[in-house]
């Protein structure tokens, strides 16, 4: 009996050992997932789009995003509002204990893995398109001018102004002539810095890549200022045929490699006198159609002194495959310098160093059963008869966002890192 009871015991024992490493199991399950929703409420394990993309899930785990202005104004934010136009700031960008940050550039994506309790900020620093540009080329603020460098009252200094474009805010190289703009080499050819467009392109001249050309064989009509132009008798702007300065341009780049190309507008501007350009030429019909005497858009601007990089027209917004803002109707990302850009970064410095006059592609007048073309020549930006033979120097842009070998000079031009 004594057996019987000892082995009860034993067994009894044995049932309460079980049902307590039972127990102990189930707390500890139970203490687990209490411990778990706990920490999983302040982890943050996904990535997010930062382009346009909501980041608002941050805030519940103790993650705040500030953009910061130009001024240095902090405001903040769950939404980055312009594609690549905020720049991650790696060194503001901080959690309380030590937590990384990944930002991956290349997919636009922010990643934090946060522990409970932690909090962390994070900083998107708004860097115009075109400044990140400057920035990668090795310039900094210093580098951009104020005021205006053209004109009887300009500042006569070489740099870079700020002007805005159809793209945003754009800086255009002012050269006073005593230097040599910036210098590139694309697919072997060697081409100077005209500006950096808005969106962060680079639009420059060609060098040593050179042909020479009529804008159009015919000067009796209107219709022969245009890139493009339509037919005899039609009054609407009409992008049918192309000019004589469109075919030569399109001559060599047939087999050019144009990864690096960019489609950005050229300007053909056949925009009319408008009331804010003050006096109006006494035989200015502003027609722009026939045998009317018109005087256009730059000659107003350009007697003004108040050139713009903007274009005012659609129909005269030459682009490849943009039709958003552009006409879609080039065969090739290849144009001309407009008048204002000639005028605005002083172009005259170049055919002073290699007496070469260069065509623009923008409209003077039709006067006098003439039509006349801007061109950069002896005396600077002067109309010329559309059938007179110019320098055409070529004006392609290149992409935003690419890194660069060399300084820029005329010994050491850019060259895109591949």
């Amino acid at each position: 009996m004594k057996l019987e009871k000892f082995d009860y015991q034993i067994g009894n024992k044995r049932k309460k050992n079980t049902f307590l490493v039972l127990g102990l199991v189930c707390l500890g399950a139970f203490i687990t997932v209490i411990l778990y929703r706990t920490f999983a409420s302040y982890k943050v394990t996904n990535s997010y789009n930062i382009i346009g993309g909501k980041v608002a899930k941050f805030a519940i785990d103790g993650v705040t995003m500030y953009l910061v202005a130009e001024d240095g104004t902090e405001t903040k934010t769950s939404i980055i509002p312009k594609e690549n136009e905020y720049v991650y700031d790696a060194t503001r960008s901080q959690c309380t204990n030590g937590t990384e940050i990944i930002y991956d550039k290349a997919n636009k994506t922010i990643s934090i893995d946060e522990t409970a309790g932690d909090t962390c900020n994070v900083y998107f620093n708004y860097i115009p398109l075109a400044k990140q540009t400057l920035y990668a080329l090795g310039y900094t603020d210093e580098d951009i001018k104020t005021g205006i460098p053209y004109g009887p009252d300009g500042t006569n200094v070489t740099g870079f102004y700020a002007a805005e474009d159809d793209y945003g805010t754009s800086y255009y190289y002012y050269n006073n002539g005593d230097n040599w703009s910036p210098a590139f080499i694309v697919s072997d050819w060697t081409y100077v810095l005209v500006r950096i467009n808005g969106n962060g392109s680079i639009r420059m001249f060609s060098y040593d890549f050179n042909n020479s050309s009529t804008f159009n064989e015919n000067n009796n009509d209107n219709m022969y200022l245009g890139y493009m132009y339509g037919d005899l008798g039609v009054s609407e702007i009409l992008n049918k045929n192309n000019s004589q300065a469109k075919l030569t341009l399109n001559v060599g780049y047939e087999d050019m490699d144009m990864t690096y190309f960019d489609d950005v507008i050229f300007c053909n501007d056949r925009s009319l006198y408008k009331e804010e350009y003050g006096e109006k030429e006494v035989d200015d019909t502003a027609s722009g159609f026939g045998t009317s005497a018109t005087y256009y858009g730059a000659y107003y601007r350009l007697r003004n002194n108040t050139p713009s990089l903007k274009c005012p027209n659609k129909d005269d917004a030459f682009t490849v495959d943009d039709e958003e803002i552009g006409n879609g109707m080039l065969d090739y990302p290849v144009g001309l310098m407009t008048a204002d850009e000639a005028y605005m970064t002083n172009a005259k410095w170049y055919h002073d160093w290699y007496n070469e006059n260069v065509m623009t592609m923008s409209p003077a007048m039709f006067k006098d059963n003439v039509a006349y073309i801007y061109h950069v020549g002896s005396s600077g930006i002067e109309p010329t008869d559309v059938t007179e033979n110019w320098d055409i120097k070529q004006v392609i842009n290149i992409k935003a966002g690419l890194e660069f070998t060399g300084d820029g000079s005329d010994t050491a031009p850019y060259e895109i890192v591949q």
